[in-house]
């Protein structure tokens, strides 16, 4: 199995099986992206008058940042007329009174997010740091409990927030995700912050003591961060750097996931289905390298899980194309096989078996999914 991370393996197994996992539907924000709508399942939190948060990337405000997971993700605004918004769905169960819960989220900040300032009525760009709030209620958009703040998200990158919270008041059935400004401002700010695959509630029996260092009596809402590595960079001379962390980055599932959200991004076809060859260097090497830098660094993450079995399917409408983009990803992937050792098939997605499957990892955007077998 996958080496220890924040949340192991093994711990999440047990609450599974004793039942003490906390899900709400449709955790990854997916729908068609639309500015001034919520994805399914959720329920705009906005003050009257003001706008619904937005389902992202849409061109509209010209944010473009890759899903952290899946396709698509959740776009929430601060404004500068002292208003900011949230959204709100119901639980599997309720969070009770007293337990402590396990909970990750994804969260990003878009460095262009342009609309118009409520307060002044000018264009403006809403790239202002923010955090996230969690309220526990039991009604829809009721903010009855403080449960955790985030810190600061001010980068233009993902990273997975993981938090220890504990309902001190009463029980919830409802939670509500909100933007809000960054500590110590002096006047409302237009900002943003972006939010993508969340996880279950997952409760800790003994409060996380032992991974965490939380005893249960504590009111406070721990935080740990884990941002994705960064995999590639260009050059002065415009070559492609491929960076490779060390294997001990691979500490866990989330770390391996926020590698791969970013090695997704980059494997490209041409109108064909093949794989598209340029040329790269991997940082601190001189050798100038020809071929396929994202399947190299997919080859080299696999390779920190010797003992793991994936399977990397790939879909496309036209069946003929998503054939050859087979071919040629599992040609470059066995090539790999001569300098990293892993084990990881190439398949073509098949509806019957793959639709409404679990999956390790996956960008609907760019046809690709991981599964661990």
């Amino acid at each position: 199995m996958l080496r220890a991370s924040l949340l192991t393996t093994a711990l999440l197994a047990t609450f599974l099986l004793s039942g003490q996992v906390i899900t709400m539907l449709n955790p990854g924000f997916e729908d068609m992206p639309r500015h001034s709508h919520v994805p399914r399942f959720w329920t705009n939190c906005g003050p009257p008058g003001e706008s619904p948060p937005d389902i992202q990337p849409e061109l509209t405000f010209q944010v473009n940042l890759p899903a952290y997971e899946g396709n698509t993700y959740l776009g929430l605004v601060t404004r500068d007329n002292d208003t900011w918004e949230g959204v709100g769905t119901t639980l599997s169960q309720p969070l009770e009174k007293g337990k402590c819960y396990a909970f990750s989220i994804s969260l990003a900040r878009s460095l262009s997010y342009y609309s118009v300032s409520r307060e002044k009525n000018v264009p403006a760009n809403f790239i202002a740091p923010t955090r996230l709030r969690i309220w526990g209620g039991n009604d829809l958009c009721e903010r009855s409990e403080l449960l955790a703040t985030s810190s600061v998200s001010d980068r233009g990158l993902w990273a997975v927030y993981t938090f220890i919270l504990s309902p001190l008041e009463e029980s919830y059935s409802n939670i509500v995700f909100e933007v809000f400004y960054e500590e110590n401002i002096l006047f409302p700010t237009n900002g943003n912050l972006l939010l993508d695959d969340a996880s279950a509630f997952v409760f800790l029996p003994d409060c996380g003591a032992e991974a965490y260092g939380i005893q249960e009596d504590t009111n406070i809402a721990k935080e740990v961060t884990t941002t994705p590595a960064k995999v590639f960079s260009v050059r002065e001379d415009n070559t492609l750097n491929l960076i490779l962390p060390s294997l001990d980055y691979f500490s866990g599932p989330e770390s391996l996931k926020g590698f791969i959200s970013n090695v997704f991004a980059e494997i490209e076809f041409n109108a064909k289905g093949e794989l598209v060859e340029e040329f790269y260097q991997v940082e601190g090497e001189k050798e100038l390298r020809s071929g396929y830098p994202a399947t190299h660094a997919l080859a080299y993450a696999l390779n920190a899980y010797p003992g793991e079995e994936w399977e990397l399917v790939v879909f496309d409408q036209d069946k003929e194309r998503q054939q050859q983009r087979v071919t040629s990803l599992k040609a470059v992937m066995d090539d790999w096989l001569f300098s990293y050792i892993f084990d990881c098939q190439v398949t073509g997605y098949d509806t019957a078996l793959d639709d409404d499957t679990g999956w390790f990892y996956r960008s609907m955007a760019n046809g690709l999914y991981l599964r661990m077998l």
